[in-house]
């Protein structure tokens, strides 16, 4: 049996004005994807994928493995160049019997406003109509209909944070096989709702997602379903794709069952919309940072939730810092501020300088950095020898006042408290951590006494009504509350689609 195998995965922030190139996607071609080992694991789905095909005996034919952190629109020529590559290994791949792909399911490039779609309905042309092609998407992904044209089945993220990305790749290697070994005809209906989510009220931990988790779960029990899935969407994204998707699978036959059950997914969240607020106690600024101070022990981890840049913000912002500075605050950590130039300044001066530093930006609608006289505590080069790691980089801790700051060199995700002491830092020696994220890791959260979000400015403001849309379809809820969703005008919709298609 022979799969070809693909990764391109980018969840695109159009609200970061940073263009996202080619090099950001580190691309591997063909077998390079096997002279490494960091996809292996829960890193990506790419591991699920990979690792499960190859145990089952099949042979797995890679493409390229593009993937960049979170961040601004595209470039064109990045993705021209992913999208020629990939085509180009279909094309050499010879005869196959799948295709499993990783996608995110929220990319945008300047010209493209689906690549993920543009990208999968290249491939169908490319392959024909018969062959099976199975995707992994994130749970922030968007289903348009170019994507739901063609390819068969999804499998989604179930958990969020997520923590089950290996698992979403395993679940989309077995359910081709499948089809593959059944010689099933298999299709994905979506029922869509105008609705927007953002993580930080959708967590799967807590209420109400973590019941529609559940009935997901029971809906892959029945019959006729092979497969079913909640999409959310992202919404740092300014595009006309916005919704959010009850996804169901299974064979061609019994498409009106399925568009029935995507329904009932979908109606069930609908009359959840309501109940959808953030999953931890949310604060201004100076409130977190009260309730915090107020703890009698630590480390309380605040979300500086506006300069997320595992949402794409830049992760450079300095209001956090500057208003701990300015209230005294001491035995504080702000994780992280990316900096090369600064971080530069600080490996040339080495541990034990003083310097100054041109630090960040002060607000999210200016370059203007923070001027700040810092005592370099350690310097730390070599964290990341794949040059791939999307949480650890080269970094340096300064000291300003009673606060320890992170200086990296580039932009990272938060997720793994493990980094602090990689960089020699002890999470019990401070009262508060702020963090920059949205809504924290299983490891953050475990490791501080007490976890809130602050509602700070910036390219992932989580408070969706002050961020401006241009291309967003209205109505849309929870932007106008009044936003009706016809289930009747929904079903002629999804079985639509389905009318003169290619046989």
């Amino acid at each position: 049996m022979r799969i070809l195998t693909g990764t391109l995965m980018h969840e695109t922030n159009t609200f970061n004005e940073r263009p996202t190139t080619l090099e950001d996607f580190h691309p591997l071609i063909g077998q390079e994807l096997f002279e490494h080992a960091f996809w292996r694991g829960n890193a990506e789905s790419t591991g699920g994928i990979v690792e499960t095909l190859q145990v089952e005996g099949a042979e797995v034919i890679p493409s390229v493995h593009a993937v960049a952190m979170v961040s601004g629109t595209v470039v064109d020529e990045a993705y021209e160049e992913i999208k020629r590559g990939v085509l180009a290994a279909v094309r050499a791949a010879g005869p196959l019997d799948g295709i499993c792909f990783c996608l995110h399911g929220s990319m945008c490039a300047k010209s493209v406003l689906d690549p993920e779609g543009d990208l999968m309905s290249a491939i169908r042309e490319e392959v024909g109509p018969r062959l099976p092609i199975v995707c992994t998407l994130d749970m922030h992904a968007k289903a348009t209909d170019l994507l739901l044209a063609s390819v068969n089945a999804f499998t989604v993220f179930r958990t969020a944070p997520h923590t089950d990305r290996y698992d979403c790749g395993e679940r989309a290697a077995e359910l081709l096989l499948r089809i593959i070994r059944r010689k099933l005809e298999v299709v994905t209906v979506a029922a869509r709702l105008p609705l927007l989510l953002c993580g930080e009220n959708s967590m799967t931990t807590v209420q109400p997602m973590r019941d529609l988790i559940a009935e997901v779960y029971e809906t892959g029990r029945e019959k006729h379903v092979l497969n079913a899935e909640y999409a959310l969407g992202f919404p740092w994204a300014d595009t006309p794709h916005h919704s959010v998707s009850a996804l169901v699978c299974g064979e061609a036959a019994e498409l009106e069952a399925l568009t029935d059950t995507a329904l009932r997914m979908a109606g069930r969240l609908w009359e959840k919309r309501e109940q959808f607020r953030f999953s931890e106690e949310t604060y201004s600024l100076d409130e977190a940072i009260d309730v915090a101070l107020r703890e009698a022990e630590g480390p309380v981890v605040v979300s500086d939730t506006g300069d997320n840049p595992t949402a794409g913000a830049s992760s450079d912002l300095t209001g956090m810092l500057e208003r701990l500075l300015q209230r005294g605050v001491d035995r504080a950590l702000v994780a992280v501020i990316a900096d090369p130039a600064s971080f530069a300044a600080c490996r040339e001066a080495g541990s034990g300088a003083t310097l100054e530093l041109a630090l960040g930006r002060r607000r999210p609608d200016s370059v203007e950095p923070f001027a700040a006289r810092v005592e370099v505590r350690s310097v730390h080069s070599g964290l990341d020898a794949s040059g791939h790691s999307k949480e650890r980089c080269d970094a340096a801790v300064v000291r300003i006042g009673g606060v320890d700051v992170i200086v990296a060199e580039r932009r990272i995700a938060v997720y793994d408290p493990a980094y602090l002491a990689q960089l020699g830092l002890r999470p019990g020696d401070y009262r508060l951590i702020a963090v920059k994220s949205g809504y924290l890791s299983p490891g953050y959260r475990a490791m501080g006494t007490r976890s809130l979000f602050a509602l700070t400015p910036g390219q992932t403001a989580i408070e969706l009504d002050k961020l401006r849309y241009e291309r967003l379809t209205s109505p849309i809820y929870p932007q106008q509350l009044d936003t009706v969703w016809n289930r009747d005008e929904e079903r002629e919709r999804m079985l639509g689609m389905f009318k003169g298609r290619r046989k």
